[in-house]
């Protein structure tokens, strides 16, 4: 096995890392293969292995879609360099753009754990936000459970809930809060339990927002997203059926705004 294959495989198995970090992982393990003169056909086969690893991430489909057609190794290695710094950026303005949003509210619940979301409640607090955040725990890695730890080591009023909580506790919000690992005209997709949330928050006239840089578009002719099915040991073991699933996708009809880095739209454009 290839040290590519390798570091891929290590890719697939983060469960834990959302779509911002695991694509700028999926950008280095690329550039170091062109930086090395890997073969094309390697190459080629890493970017479909890439998009096969997580398939539910609009953003690492992106990145492969757009640079197999590259004919050198050096535009390569400078498209590599380029997505990942209007990444950085397009992420940066997300960030600025979250903070009017969240500045208004005092109680905002959220689910799973988006670097964005977190990165844009610490702008906010910079800007005077006192508000408290909702966090679910997020089965079945709970790394929502991280992200209220990170939220309360860093000054915010932070409760933490269970999964199956989520619909009970929207009440108490005023915003529903969360980041996007794909956008397209199908939905929203995002940790598994954001669309029984999302339908929670709109019986209760609950706000939700997506933060999303415009990377995290599926492309216009995408009319559906394949969700993947899981290792079913990390629930149970039995007789029965079993299907674990990471994402579930949430109508647009659920999503009242989107956060890009070219501002707050209210649909899907």
């Amino acid at each position: 096995m290839h040290w590519w294959e390798i570091e891929i495989e290590k890719l697939k198995k983060d469960n834990i890392n959302g779509a911002t970090y695991l694509t700028n992982r999926s950008i280095n393990i690329i550039k170091n293969m062109l930086i090395k003169k890997s073969p094309k056909d390697e190459v080629k086969k890493a970017l479909l292995l890439l998009i096969d690893a997580k398939p539910e991430m609009a953003s690492i489909y992106n990145f492969a879609k757009e640079i197999k057609n590259l004919d050198s190794y050096q535009k390569s290695i400078e498209f590599c360099i380029e997505f990942e710094k209007g990444l950085k950026f397009a992420n940066r303005k997300v960030v600025l753009n979250a903070v009017k949003i969240i500045k208004n509210y005092k109680t905002i619940l959220t689910h799973s754990f988006s670097s964005l979301v977190f990165d844009a409640i610490l702008e906010a607090k910079e800007f005077g936000f006192k508000g408290e955040i909702i966090c679910t725990e997020s089965n079945p890695k709970k790394e929502g459970i991280e992200l209220a730890k990170k939220l309360c080591k860093n000054g915010i009023k932070t409760t933490l809930i269970i999964d199956a909580a989520a619909a009970f506790f929207i009440k108490d919000a005023e915003l529903f809060l969360v980041g996007a690992d794909g956008v397209g005209s199908f939905g929203l997709i995002h940790k598994v339990g954001t669309y029984p949330i999302a339908i929670a928050a709109k019986e209760h006239r609950v706000k939700v927002v997506s933060l999303a840089p415009t990377q995290k578009f599926w492309p216009k002719e995408f009319k559906d997203i394949k969700i993947k099915l899981n290792n079913p040991d990390e629930i149970a073991k039995g007789c029965f059926n079993i299907k674990n699933i990471y994402f579930d996708i949430t109508p647009l009809s659920y999503i009242n705004m989107f956060v890009t880095q070219n501002g707050i739209n209210q649909t899907y454009q």
